[in-house]
């Protein structure tokens, strides 16, 4: 799902990207690439993730507070 959404974020007109559990399933080094994808994917848009993994969620950027 994280391929197809970074493919139409790239094609689509869409401010916002939500992604629930994209990390379900992986860990490790995968899930630093997936958290590394996410954030380069967050500077051109809003990204909303729900996570349990601390490799995703370490390569969050929190602005506009």
């Amino acid at each position: 799902m994280l391929a197809i959404k970074v493919v139409m974020a790239e094609t689509g007109a869409a401010g916002t990207l939500i992604f629930d559990e994209v990390d379900a399933g992986i860990g490790g080094a995968v899930a630093d690439a997936v958290g590394e994808r996410l954030a380069r994917l967050a500077k051109d848009k809003q990204i909303l993730v729900v996570t349990h993994s601390p490799q995703v969620a370490a390569r969050a950027a929190i602005t506009g507070l």
